[in-house]
């Protein structure tokens, strides 16, 4: 199923960079989380944006300036850093739990797009 309001989240964005966690990423924050509380967080489309905003740079880049740059500031205004190559970047949340980018450079009208194996958390 698609993600209520990301599309919304995103369209209002110029020129962006998002990381997508992919399918199973989700899963394992399901399993985490437990399925009422997952569920909810999926009704709370504030904090889904929220959290949807962890997953946003303002910034359009590829993965070449991704690692160029090493600090990326969040939409919601936490840093994520990249490490790893061009070729196999990875993302690092604030609380230090690093993604790997599956597949990436995929652009949109006005996003660059890397799908990633795990859901970027806040520092607090």
């Amino acid at each position: 199923g698609k993600v209520p309001g990301l599309a919304d989240t995103l369209n209002q964005q110029q020129g962006i960079t998002v990381f997508a966690p992919a399918n199973d990423a989700f899963t394992a924050v399901q399993q985490q989380l437990g399925e009422e509380k997952f569920n909810a967080l999926l009704a709370d489309t504030t904090q889904l944006q929220g959290l949807l905003s962890y997953h946003v740079t303002p910034e359009r880049l590829d993965a070449a300036g991704l690692v160029e740059k090493k600090t990326l500031t969040q939409l919601a205004g936490g840093d994520l850093t990249i490490g790893g190559t061009a070729e196999a970047p990875t993302v690092t949340d604030g609380q230090g739990n690093t993604a790997n980018i599956l597949c990436g450079n995929i652009p949109t009208a006005n996003a660059t797009v890397f799908v990633i194996d795990k859901v970027l958390m806040p520092t607090s």
